[in-house]
């Protein structure tokens, strides 16, 4: 699948699908379409490259979060067969890259990131959990029949491996015990714990990840008794700001930096997102309120987090606190959302500085670079600097970035 063609499948999509854009290749964008064809018709989550909120690792390449089958983590590798020069002890695969042998043990990968995601869940849930958790590795490339003619019958096959015929939608049901909810719609569905699904989201730093959906899609007619009445009860629960949030967003922050703590899941994004929409609505009005003159230029207001995966849900959160207030849709070019790293590579692009590719143990050294060149820019070429500024900078996952 190419990357034509699943921003398409996306769009028509029912279920859940955030970070589509991080699907690099054809083979991990097909895997993606193909989850999506499985569980299209329920109350389903999937994200892609998610990154876990208290963690840096590599993360898995798809992660399903499904109320009847719980989490399914899934490593995709879009090679051939022909790539694979040999499976060594241990289950390790040697694959070459552009004539280039790498070795990688895939099960034990996609194990790892699911016991992480597991683990942070269970640190949310004040119990045992009952919910399960799953992992996969998946060849979109390489068919099961294939695969045995080349290493054999007795050859390194664990029942974790996903092959291309694996990967149809009813094959793939089977594969993950779920059922086929397009065809059955009246027998009941065994699903489970609601607060075991809601603490999920506390893996991944946001809890509009799963279940907080309604800013996305119009309001849905569901019929009663279902899973999805059941769900998006809720979330319609789910959406009320607290006294303490209430009073937050509605603060002023415009006289210097301002921090907000809380521990994780006590709603900080949510704070972040409606404060912003205030200050963009009472900027947006002072502009408007003076008919005469020469017009003001737009703000620019930032909103940065560390983790890529959830500058799209700060963005969508963002709009709909906007509209909420307004009525309107918030306007083009005015709230500006990046990842740290994003935002380095986007002002690169504007001729603020070169860009330095992010290197392990180097963030410190990698910042006061960045500042430096900032300083020089600002003293040297003050018209290009301006040009660049944020009339005010919401940052998220503050914990996550170095202190220079």
């Amino acid at each position: 699948m190419n990357s034509m063609e699943l921003p398409k499948r996306v769009e028509r999509a029912k279920c859940r699908v955030f970070g589509w854009q991080d699907a690099s290749n054809d083979g991990h964008r097909s895997v993606v379409a193909a989850v999506i064809d499985a569980f299209d018709n329920s109350e389903s989550a999937m994200l892609i490259e998610p990154s876990l909120s208290r963690k840096t690792d590599r993360p898995p390449d798809l992660v399903l979060v499904d109320p009847e089958v719980g989490v399914n983590v899934f490593e995709v590798k879009a090679v051939n067969l022909d790539q694979i020069d040999t499976i060594e002890p241990g289950g390790i695969l040697v694959i070459r890259y552009q004539n280039r042998p790498r070795k990688s043990n895939v099960v034990a990968q996609v194990r790892t990131a699911m016991f992480d995601i597991k683990d942070a869940t269970a640190r949310a849930f004040a119990g045992e959990l009952t919910i399960p958790f799953k992992y996969w590795v998946a060849f979109p490339s390489i068919h099961r029949a294939e695969w045995i003619a080349r290493f054999g019958r007795d050859g390194f096959c664990p029942p974790q491996f996903l092959f291309a015929e694996d990967l149809e939608r009813s094959a793939l049901l089977r594969w993950l015990l779920a059922t086929d909810r397009s065809r059955d719609a009246t027998s009941p569905i065994r699903t489970c714990r609601l607060e075991e699904l809601q603490c999920v989201w506390t893996a991944f730093g946001d809890n509009s990840v799963l279940y907080l959906r309604s800013d996305q899609r119009p309001e849905r007619k569901v019929e009663e008794g279902t899973i999805g009445e059941f769900f998006d009860q809720q979330a319609h629960k789910l959406k009320k700001l607290s006294d303490e949030q209430q009073r937050l967003s509605e603060m002023y922050w415009d006289n210097g930096p301002r921090l907000v703590r809380g521990v994780a899941g006590s709603g900080k994004t949510i704070v972040l997102a409606n404060n912003l929409a205030r200050r963009a609505k009472r900027i947006l009005l002072e502009m408007s309120a003076d008919l005469f003159g020469a017009r003001p230029p737009r703000p620019r207001i930032a909103a940065i987090c560390f983790n890529r995966t959830l500058a799209p849900f700060i963005k969508a959160k963002i709009a709909v606190a906007y509209e909420q207030r307004t009525g309107q849709a918030l306007p083009d070019n005015i709230v500006h959302v990046y990842s740290l790293n994003m935002l380095m590579y986007a002002l690169s692009r504007q001729g603020a500085w070169p860009y330095q590719p992010h290197k392990k143990n180097e963030e410190t050294p990698r910042a006061l670079r960045y500042r430096q060149q900032l300083a020089t820019l600002k003293a040297d070429n003050s018209a290009r600097f301006d040009k660049i500024a944020f009339d005010a900078i919401y940052v998220d996952e503050g914990q996550d970035f170095v202190e220079a």
